[in-house]
């Protein structure tokens, strides 16, 4: 992923946040870490921007899935509001009809544009989330059935070749 945003905005600086050995727990663990994973990302921004004084209106979040709800809890617990948060398909389970402080939210940027690629099923059991959580909410395909995406095949690189290949993935 870090590559392929390189590729993208070659002058960016990237910060990964590595939380996998929370966001690897039982479901319902991983998605209740996210409130506490989100504030450590809200000090650690409010800390870069006061060591180097990066603009505010530079600061980009992106986050996949669970990832998506801790970029909108850090861009709400952040000094100042972030300029932009990406959400990619936020997860359903735990957060479709939970509240704006603990989900992704339009509150939570400037501007926050959500993709939205897996929404099938009842709400709270799909595995994106259903409702719209940003200023701009994309459903391709109606947000249900990608061509040419076949989760079993993804499982099955992930899988195989780890993390590796994660800007082919996406």
């Amino acid at each position: 992923l870090v590559t392929a945003l390189y590729d993208r905005e070659p002058t960016a600086n990237v910060i990964v946040v590595d939380w996998l050995s929370r966001a690897q727990q039982h479901y319902p663990t991983s998605a209740a870490y996210t409130k506490l994973v989100g504030r450590d990302v809200a000090k650690f921004v409010n800390w870069f921007q006061g060591e180097i004084d990066y603009p505010w209106e530079r600061l980009h979040l992106l986050g996949y899935s669970l990832g998506a709800h801790v970029a909108g809890i850090a861009g709400l617990l952040t000094k100042h509001k972030v300029n932009r948060i990406t959400g990619m398909d936020p997860a359903g389970p735990s957060f479709e009809y939970a509240d704006a402080q603990s989900t992704l939210s339009p509150d939570d940027a400037l501007f926050v544009d959500v993709l939205h690629t897996n929404t099938r099923g009842s709400p709270d059991r799909s595995i994106g989330i259903q409702r719209p959580v940003g200023h701009i909410d994309i459903y391709p395909n109606g947000g249900t059935f990608q061509p040419g995406c076949n989760l079993q095949n993804t499982v099955l690189m992930v899988a195989t070749t780890g993390l590796r290949n994660m800007d082919q993935i996406v």
